[in-house]
């Protein structure tokens, strides 16, 4: 003969698994994450003139063995080197990764340099006759007006006598 279990067992466990899947209905509701938003991309308000890449050709670039003297200037949205020696403000351009505007200066290596400082820059001067070469080998924009640019090797701060 067979056992038969209690109606009233039968009936308690039906109502324990319903009240245990409509406790698990009414938990607290997830939150979705919200939508990854788009990178924001800080444009400098002063612009450096670098290498456009890392191994940019200085090979068909004239002598890298003279110094500039002069003082850093930010006129017009760009960083140029005034000096004695020329008319004209003179654009320096960095090598790849070398220099960059930041905090409203000028960073070299690490190094600070602000509107006014006194520097010194190895390098040599490119003529912009040969605008086509630099143009793509530099990453210079139209707005910062050019009449002469100078390949920096290097930049230390000047201390004149």
């Amino acid at each position: 003969m067979r056992l038969r279990k209690p109606d009233w067992f039968s009936r308690w466990s039906l109502l324990a698994a319903a009240v245990a899947i409509c406790g698990a209905c009414t938990s607290t509701p997830v939150t979705p994450e919200p939508a990854p938003s788009e990178p924001t991309v800080v444009t400098p308000s002063v612009f450096v003139a670098t290498a456009a890449e890392r191994d940019a050709d200085s090979e068909s670039l004239p002598s890298l063995g003279a110094y500039l003297y002069g003082e850093i200037l930010v006129a017009d949205g760009c960083v140029y080197v005034t000096t004695e020696g020329f008319d004209d403000r003179v654009l320096p351009v960095f090598s790849f990764g070398a220099a960059e505007w930041r905090d409203g200066a000028l960073w070299y290596y690490g190094t600070r340099y602000e509107n006014g400082d006194a520097v010194r820059l190895s390098g040599g001067q490119l003529p912009t006759s040969r605008s086509s070469l630099w143009r793509e080998t530099y990453s210079v924009p139209l707005s910062c007006p050019v009449p002469i640019v100078w390949v920096a090797t290097d930049m230390i701060p000047f201390e004149s006598e």
